[in-house]
């Protein structure tokens, strides 16, 4: 199952403006990072807690940003 990141992306980029900054502070390399972000290796259960304060994500949001299916056959994004 693939998520879509595209929004949590977006995130990172209004608030850090790079990918690079929020890695740091995430305390992940930017490798490791961008490899959740493609969907190569799942986020961690404290990985996704960090992220949500670091960017100031509301709790009842959390899964437009982290659990959103992307359906590759249609195209489709959905909430899971």
């Amino acid at each position: 199952m693939c998520f879509n990141y595209d929004r949590l992306l977006e995130r990172v980029l209004e608030v850090f403006w790079d990918k690079r900054v929020f890695a740091v502070e995430m305390q992940m390399a930017e490798a490791v990072l961008i490899s959740r972000i493609e969907n190569k290796t799942p986020f961690r259960k404290e990985e996704i807690d960090r992220a949500v304060m670091l960017l100031n994500i509301d709790h009842e949001k959390i899964s437009d940003y982290f659990f959103r299916i992307e359906n590759d056959k249609r195209g489709q994004i959905e909430k899971m």
